[in-house]
């Protein structure tokens, strides 16, 4: 005969059982959503731009002209290796030009330079970036 104990500890492992099922999925799924964010890598010294293939999802209309930007600052060889890179106009639409700025400090020192960039942009590709 069953104990009702039994019922109640049975219900419980379960819940748990299904709770833990559901936390995994859940996790796993922002795994894969992370990983398919636009993002610059460099493989063996190789600068890609990656996840940024059309059609591109909502989120990445606005990060992919500027990763591609990013890129060919990177690739001009002009600044150390750590910089910082930031945009004055939010969201490029295409065909247009984005306007930032690359900060650095050279040979160590503590003082910050600012140099102003356009990017020429092609569609959502940097067309040819400009130090002004």
């Amino acid at each position: 005969m069953n104990h009702p104990a039994n019922n109640g500890d049975l219900k419980r492992r379960i819940f748990v059982s299904l709770l833990i099922a559901f936390i995994v999925s859940v996790a796993g799924m922002g795994v894969l959503w992370v990983q398919s964010l636009p993002k610059i890598t460099v493989i063996d010294g190789e600068i890609s731009v990656a996840n940024c293939e059309p059609p591109l999802p909502t989120y990445a209309i606005g990060s992919c002209p500027k990763l591609h930007c990013k890129k060919l600052i990177l690739e001009s060889g002009q600044f150390p290796q750590y910089i910082t890179i930031g945009f004055s106009n939010p969201k490029p639409s295409t065909d247009q030009v984005l306007l930032g700025a690359v900060r650095f400090s050279k040979n160590g020192s503590e003082e910050l330079i600012t140099k102003p960039f356009e990017c020429e942009l092609d569609g959502r590709e940097a067309r040819e970036i400009r130090f002004l």
